[in-house]
């Protein structure tokens, strides 16, 4: 079950923010790999000068088990920090497409050091619009 909310604020005709919020349960057969999980964001995006477009979007995570791992005798908890940044250059298009280049850094912290890390993410894409 996975449930959000967004709401946009168009700043000028160049620029928007956003607020986004989730929730998610994960239920499975066997009680410490169930979880419950909330999110919230903050989006901004703006067109720049010669037909680039960049965002930033930093977010944050929380998620609870339901019971502890065997393992390590306690119910595993965790909380994450994601910070997104996106650019992308409308005159660079080919049938339609356009390439995008994102960069995302996830620091999960957890109560059990197994599931901590840190993670620097790079993606290079296509985006088109409907």
């Amino acid at each position: 079950l996975t449930t959000q909310a967004e709401g946009t604020y168009v700043l000028s005709p160049s620029s928007l923010v956003q607020l986004q919020a989730g929730f998610n349960r994960q239920t499975a057969k066997i009680d410490p790999y169930s979880y419950s999980g909330v999110w919230a964001g903050v989006a901004y995006q703006r067109d720049l000068p010669f037909g680039f477009s960049a965002s930033i979007q930093p977010a944050w995570f929380v998620t609870r088990y339901d019971a502890a791992l065997p393992a390590f005798g306690k119910t595993r908890a965790d909380d994450a920090l994601m910070l997104n940044m996106t650019i992308l250059n409308r005159r660079f298009e080919y049938h339609g497409f356009t390439p995008r280049f994102s960069y995302t850094f996830t620091d999960q912290r957890s109560n059990i050091a197994l599931y901590s890390y840190t993670r620097h993410q790079f993606q290079i894409g296509l985006t088109t619009q409907f």
